[in-house]
């Protein structure tokens, strides 16, 4: 019996060892049922650790991925909104530009006013030819159209 305690002991000693232990804690001088016992269980725990450990290597490994995959969407995104951004100043200046032109052309389109053939003309010689000269009849502002008695000669 007292044969039976102090394998008991031992047995409780080894466990304890190997929950604390960063190694395996293994016993080869006692041949034992409940010592091989305590050694598979300490084998189980230390693969245990090293299945924690590979998992924990993936969830970090998968981590750092997903971080980067973030920041090259970041950097797209990034690019994208710099290309936005200078359409839109584009688009800003053309509406400047056309608001500019806009005004400068009701201060000059007046019933009366002279006026001649400009760089987007295209109807062709309906106003004599290049340099032609006429008047203006009557302004549309709504579609944006003059008509002009051309002085054809």
């Amino acid at each position: 019996r007292s044969l039976i305690l102090q394998i008991d002991t031992m047995s409780r000693e080894l466990a304890n060892r190997a929950v604390t232990s960063q190694s395996p804690v293994r016993v080869h001088e006692v041949s034992s049922p409940l010592v091989a016992s305590i050694d598979t269980v300490t084998l189980s725990q230390s693969d245990d650790g090293r299945l924690l450990q590979q998992q924990l290597d993936r969830t970090i490994l998968e981590k750092e991925a997903l971080l980067r995959e973030i920041s090259e969407l970041k950097a797209a995104q990034d690019a994208e909104l710099d290309a936005l951004r200078c359409e839109l100043d584009a688009l800003r200046e053309q509406l400047l530009l056309h608001s500019q032109m806009a005004a400068a052309s009701k201060r000059v389109l007046v019933m009366g006013s002279r006026v001649k053939r400009g760089r987007d003309w295209k109807w062709d010689d309906q106003d004599g030819g290049l340099g032609g000269i006429g008047t203006i009849r009557a302004v549309d502002e709504a579609l944006g159209w003059v008509s002009v008695k051309w002085d054809i000669t």
